[in-house]
């Protein structure tokens, strides 16, 4: 925590120790519990520090043991567990919403304002616009702009 975060010697001894449970302490902890698999987590796992860790864990406790790492996933079954890393789409889309949609009112649901229509560029919400034109088109809905559809109706 001195060469990492650069805390006084004071700070770090603090943090380690007070504010967290130390490696060795955990280790400790571990051997007394005899978990059937301890995980070490909520601490900076990077390629120079886990060696560290680790090693300071080992000098109280030694037995299964991961430090754990985002995406980790433990398979826990009354014969073993299996410790496996999983493999993350990063480019999904988010997972479906888990309650009811509600209907967007954009024109009512808002007052706006003289200055937020102030914002509203015209060009840019025309091509939006006719965006959403397209879209009904193709769909064969009829979705009006909410606030790109503003600054072109009448007062």
């Amino acid at each position: 925590m001195v060469e990492k975060y650069g805390m006084s010697p004071s700070e770090a001894v603090y943090v380690g120790t007070q504010s967290h449970t130390s490696a060795q302490a955990f280790g400790k902890i571990m051997s007394l519990t005899k978990p059937r698999h301890a995980v070490c987590y909520h601490f900076q796992n990077d390629f120079n520090t886990a060696p560290v860790v680790e090693r300071a864990i080992r000098e109280t406790y030694d037995g299964p043991l991961d430090l754990a790492l985002d995406f980790m996933v433990w398979n826990v079954t009354k014969d073993e567990i299996r410790t496996r890393m999983g493999v993350p789409n990063e480019e999904s889309f988010p997972a479906p919403v888990q309650r009811t949609k509600q209907p967007p009112d954009s024109m009512t649901a808002y007052k706006w304002t003289d200055f937020s229509l102030s914002g509203v560029e015209p060009e840019s919400a025309a091509v939006t616009n006719a965006l959403i034109e397209k879209f009904n088109k193709k769909n064969g809905t009829d979705i009006k702009p909410g606030i790109t559809g503003l600054p072109f109706q009448k007062k």
